[in-house]
């Protein structure tokens, strides 16, 4: 996985600030514009860890931070599905200006950022895999 596709499903992302590099390299922050809760912030995210088909990321959206592990492969005895996987992990209170949202806004938000960016890593799987596929018919 390179930055260029992280692209297409890190939360909410609008457009790289500063050009990243051809490929991953790990704790080099990646800054990116985003939106949280409909407002315009900078983002940032970091890989920790990575391993064919496993990312474990630190991510930043405005003062919300978080880390993400995120998993895609072949789904055992499925037939060529794919199995998709995210764990996230939040404090739970985050400091916000002049005050700080609680453990069940957190949770809300977090509920919401992992479903948008869930959805958008699996859209992302399966155009890869439909080009793959695309490719070898050739």
């Amino acid at each position: 996985m390179s930055p260029a596709a992280a692209a297409h499903w890190l939360p909410n992302h609008e457009g790289w600030i500063d050009a990243p590099p051809p490929a991953f390299i790990p704790l080099c922050p990646l800054r990116f514009r985003s939106r949280l809760n409909r407002l315009p912030v900078n983002a940032e995210a970091r890989l920790l860890e990575a391993r064919p088909g496993r990312a474990r990321v630190q991510l930043r959206l405005g003062l919300f931070a978080f880390e993400a592990r995120f998993a895609i492969g072949r789904e055992p005895g499925g037939g060529g599905a794919s199995r998709v996987g995210l764990v996230a992990s939040f404090a739970n209170e985050v400091p916000v200006v002049s005050s700080s949202l609680d453990r069940f806004a957190v949770k809300k938000l977090a509920s919401q950022l992992a479903e948008r960016t869930l959805a958008a890593l699996v859209q992302h799987a399966e155009h890869e895999e439909a080009a793959a596929d695309l490719s070898a018919g050739e």
